[in-house]
């Protein structure tokens, strides 16, 4: 990954983390819990579209795409304060979420 790569997941990540917690607390209301919940979770998500917008920035964007799939859902976990049987589960939902996001990536709008 070089500088661009690095900037779009920045860019990114700030800007789904922060449409997830405006339109997250508006829906259920504002709380430190929730916020934290919808910002690591609109985090995630811009992290995983950063290379389809910009793939040439990433040697390999499937690989990146499922680590950072799989260390998202382990943190919506650990956020959400769970026993620790369910990192595991958090794990591989996120790590197919991170694999399979070429594909449903092409169906959001905005």
């Amino acid at each position: 990954m070089n500088l661009q790569g690095a900037k779009m997941i920045l860019f990114c990540g700030a800007i789904m983390a922060a449409i997830a917690m405006v339109c997250g607390s508006l829906s259920i209301g504002f709380s430190v819990r929730g916020l934290v919940f919808f910002g690591l979770f609109g985090a995630m998500c811009g992290v995983l579209m950063a290379p389809e917008f910009e793939p040439r920035a990433f040697a390999a964007p499937l690989l990146f795409q499922a680590v950072a799939g799989m260390l998202g859902g382990v943190l919506i976990v650990a956020a959400l304060q769970l026993p620790d049987v369910h990192l595991a589960a958090g794990a591989v939902v996120g790590l197919l979420t991170g694999l399979t996001a070429r594909y449903w990536l092409k169906h959001l709008t905005f």
